[in-house]
Order: C-alpha cells, then sequence, then structure tokens
C-alpha cells in the first residue's frame, strides 16, 4: 500500500474511533480515563505512514468497535445512527469479508458447518433489538 493511502485510512480510522469513543464517555463519563490517551494517539500517530502505525491502527479501530457492541441496544442504535450521517455505514457492515460470507449462506439457505453458525449467531446478536432490521433476522 502506497504512503498515501496508509494516511487515508489511518484518517478514516481515527475519525471513526474518535466518534465513538466521544459517545461512549458521553453516555458514561467514567470511561475517560481510557478515551482520552487513546484519542491523543489517534490523533498523534494518524499522519504517520509507517506500516507498523497502520497495523496498530487496524487493531485499535477492531478493538474500538468491539467494545461498541457492550453498549445497551438503544445505544448501540444511537452510535449506528450518528455513524451512519458522518460515515455513510454503521457497525453492522463495516467488514465486507464476513457481509459477503453471510450474503452466500443466505443465497444457499443452510449452515453447512459450526464456523457459518456462530458468523450468523454474532450478526443476529448484533442486530435483534433494532425493528428495522427485522426482516434481516
Amino acid at each position: 500500500m502506497k504512503n498515501k493511502n496508509y494516511e487515508s485510512q489511518m484518517e478514516h480510522i481515527k475519525d471513526w474511533c474518535v466518534v465513538i469513543l466521544d459517545f461512549i464517555v458521553a453516555k458514561n463519563i467514567n470511561f475517560k480515563e481510557f478515551t482520552e490517551p487513546t484519542k491523543d494517539n489517534l490523533n498523534k500517530y494518524y499522519k504517520n505512514n509507517s506500516q507498523r502505525f497502520y497495523k496498530g491502527f487496524q487493531q485499535s479501530y477492531r478493538d474500538i468497535n468491539e467494545m461498541a457492541k457492550f453498549l445497551t441496544p438503544l445505544e448501540y442504535e444511537e452510535l449506528n445512527a450518528i455513524l451512519n450521517e458522518k460515515f455513510g455505514k454503521d457497525l453492522n457492515h463495516i467488514n465486507p469479508v464476513i457481509d459477503r460470507r453471510i450474503a452466500k449462506v443466505l443465497k444457499i439457505g443452510k449452515i453447512s458447518n459450526l464456523e457459518e453458525y456462530e458468523l450468523l449467531l454474532n450478526r443476529v446478536e448484533e442486530i435483534y433489538s433494532d425493528t428495522s432490521k427485522a426482516d434481516e433476522i
């Protein structure tokens, strides 16, 4: 990946993570001790074009997205609305590989193994409280 791509990807990750971290702190001030240093590091290093920092940003992205799954269903839905407005996607559609694998299982109409079962179960757990996703469930 060229340096310019690292920088734009890292800036997107920084922006995405900051929105989630700000939301989490707004809902629970006790997370401020964690979020402030994390945001400072994201802001400090996002212009660094090294692959080493890029991999760290990717890990932060995964961890912060996973952390958001522990919000209440109503808060999770609220955060997704904010992310959709700002980025055109939400936490339910951030991994196109998983989306394609789910689509493939649904197209076949049959769960063939434990991995596919867990994939679909995780998806249902993510969206079960969102009434607008009832058809998908």
